[in-house]
């Protein structure tokens, strides 16, 4: 489930302070379908996980990735995502593990220019250190996570040099997140690929596998 978030506008004289934040909204305006969107979960015993990127100019506009933790009583933590805070982390999916009632989350790494789908889970006081789920050439984009008893199944597309897209599916072991699966190829033949702006593009052939 998502909820968006939208920014205030307040027409007032611009110091040097609000200027910069002026230009930090037009590039957070320009980039709303990759920042926009919290992702929230809510396990078994009503607690509910959310996770959002938020901005922060002070380490050079990294961004870390915040995890919500609310009780049904109302009363609330917040957590930053281990090794969100040393390059751009977005696209964050999150699910609730069925086995332990606690959150995972996979999202988009951006470190030195390169892109990759880093994975992390809440042990119920903190979260582990993220690791990149099966690095690639290409850019490595949008993440969905599902989580059954016994495996973790992670799904994102990859953008190459070439200006190829392709699905990608990996499959890890729910207890020790060794990869079991894949990564493997994803047949796209027949299915519209949605651009970041929300627009169908043709469909795609299906790539062959390496």
């Amino acid at each position: 489930m998502r909820r968006r978030r939208h920014a205030d506008h307040h027409p007032q004289a611009l110091s040097g302070a609000a200027l910069s934040a002026v230009v930090l909204a037009v590039a957070l305006a320009l980039c709303t379908p990759l920042w926009a969107d919290d992702q929230i979960a809510i396990a078994g015993d009503g607690t509910v996980h959310s996770v959002s990127p938020g901005f922060e100019l002070a380490v050079g506009n990294a961004t870390r990735i915040l995890h919500v933790e609310q009780s049904p009583s109302g009363e609330s933590v917040t957590r930053i995502l281990p090794g969100t805070d040393n390059g751009t982390d977005f696209h964050p999916s999150i699910e609730i593990d069925p086995v332990t009632d606690l959150p995972m989350v996979a999202w988009t790494h951006v470190e030195r220019g390169d892109a990759e789908i880093h994975l992390a889970r809440f042990d119920g006081n903190e979260w582990t250190d993220s690791a990149a789920v099966a690095p690639g050439r290409g850019d490595d984009l949008d993440p969905e996570l599902r989580i059954d008893k016994n495996l973790v199944h992670v799904l994102w597309r990859r953008e190459t040099a070439g200006g190829d897209v392709v699905l990608l599916r990996a499959s890890l072991d729910r207890a020790t997140l060794a990869l079991v699966l894949g990564p493997e190829h994803l047949p796209t033949t027949g299915i519209p690929l949605v651009s970041l702006e929300g627009s169908a593009d043709a469909p795609a052939e299906s790539p062959g596998l390496e």
